[in-house]
């Protein structure tokens, strides 16, 4: 590493223990592990409260982001597709990775009260 100090670092080999043994499409449908309160979002009245709850869920993405430090997912290939059936959370998420340069994935999740997608 010490070598290449002011290198693209994305051109160059890295060890894969560096790697979480996980990839991004997995990591996108771990921002539905609190998905409880986008279901409880949807019975609340009061748009402060549900507000509230929402900004909840959003932070809730991060909840793992300490244990993850200096660790990066792996890269999905081009076409690589995730498919997560929670009946226990009560969704089903799909994602693919849909571009390789620049990388951009795209995920959906069907859920009773909702329904999720995002592209990054």
């Amino acid at each position: 590493m010490t070598k290449n100090i002011g290198k693209d670092l994305s051109k160059i080999s890295m060890p894969v223990t560096i790697n979480e043994p996980l990839n991004v499409l997995q990591r996108l449908c771990e921002e539905l592990e609190y998905c409880e309160l986008l279901d409880m979002a949807c019975t609340v009245e009061d748009p402060c409260q549900r507000m509230l709850i929402m900004a909840a869920f959003a932070v809730s993405a991060y909840s793992s982001s300490s244990y993850r430090a200096g660790h990066k997912p792996f890269n999905p290939l081009l076409g690589e597709t995730y498919e997560c059936d929670r009946e226990d959370k009560g969704f089903r998420f799909v994602s693919e990775q849909v571009s390789h340069h620049p990388p951009i994935s795209a995920c959906h999740a069907d859920a009773k009260n909702y329904v999720f997608w995002q592209g990054n």
